[in-house]
């Protein structure tokens, strides 16, 4: 069960945030696959995404199973994606 909140609504999520479904188009990013999309809360996809970097998924014998934590996000990069993402959640949302 997904617990409701104010503070981070729930809402329509990718849930497959791995490196293969991210697509670079005229200088636009496109999310593809959304088999696994369904309601879930705000901040999901951005902790799916934290985890997803460590899983090698561009080896096909891998089969996404393989984790790197040599590829894992440093300190640094974490808390620059989540304060932009915080960022844009109260600009968005808390400023309505």
């Amino acid at each position: 069960m997904i617990p409701k909140s104010d503070k981070f609504p729930i809402v329509l999520g990718h849930n497959d945030c791995q490196e293969l479904n991210f697509i670079l188009s005229n200088e636009r990013i496109l999310l593809i696959d959304y088999e696994y999309s369904d309601w879930s809360p705000m901040a999901w996809d951005l902790a799916n995404y934290f985890i997803e970097t460590m899983l090698d998924n561009s080896q096909p014998e891998s089969k996404g199973d393989y984790i790197r934590f040599d590829n894992m996000m440093t300190r640094k990069e974490l808390n620059n994606m989540a304060t932009r993402y915080l960022q844009k959640f109260y600009q968005k949302f808390q400023n309505q």
